[in-house]
Formats: C-alpha cells, structure tokens, sequence
C-alpha cells in the first residue's frame, strides 16, 4: 500500500482485493506462459520476465485502486477505540439497512446514541487545556 499525499487531495494507492473471480484467476496462472521467462540465462532476466506476467495477470484480476483520505493528520482524541466504535456503528446501520428488521435498527440506534456520547466527550475533553 503506498500512501501518497498531496496538499489537495491526500490518497492512497491499494489492490482491490475484495471480489475477485478466484477461479478465473487460478485458470490464468494456470495458463500464462511462464515457461517463457526461463529463455534467459540471467537469473535478474528470469525473475523480472516472470514478475512481468504474474504482475499482467494480477492487473487483470485484482487492479490498482485509488481512494481519498479525509484526512491525513486525525485528531488527538480519534484513537483506536473511538474509530473501533464508529466502525461497529457504521456495520450496524449497513445490517440494518439490509435486513430492514426492527431489532437490527434498535441495535444501530443504541450503538450510535453511545458512539455519539463518547465521541462528544472526548472532542469536548480535547479542546480544554491541560
């Protein structure tokens, strides 16, 4: 993962990892010509020919992806804990949303009216001086 950074636009550069057909994937390694990287004598040659199509293939089945970061420097306060917790509230309303079911949205209500609290305290905590 590289993690670049502009003073616009900061990003970062990943390999979509998520929905790939594994099959078709494992049929085009099973396929690629990698008996074409050992015409050479060079070992560097060989390894840089079969990098080449491994990196061809994986392109084609897992491709770069770019994604903007909000920000690049979080707040003090936005430690591990809190960002464990908005994670949990944003699945429980995606649950919510997919299931529809009452129960499901009272466990998102519940959970956000926590995360809400806890958050306010600590970005009120944050602003007092020491």
């Amino acid at each position: 993962m590289n993690l670049e950074s502009s003073p616009t636009n900061p990003s970062i550069k990943y390999r979509d990892t998520k929905r790939p057909d594994e099959e078709k994937f494992k049929s085009a390694l099973h396929q690629a010509p990698w008996n074409t990287a050992f015409v050479f004598e060079d070992n560097d040659n060989i390894v840089d020919s079969w990098e080449q199509i491994f990196i061809s293939i994986l392109d084609q089945y897992c491709p770069w992806r770019e994604k903007r970061i909000k920000r690049a420097n979080q707040s003090p306060w936005m430690t591990k804990p809190v960002l464990k917790q908005l994670q949990t509230r944003d699945h429980l309303l995606k649950v919510a949303r997919r299931s529809d079911n009452n129960d499901d949205w009272k466990k998102y209500r519940t959970d956000r009216n926590e995360a809400v609290l806890f958050y306010g305290q600590l970005s009120v905590n944050s602003t007092q001086p020491l």
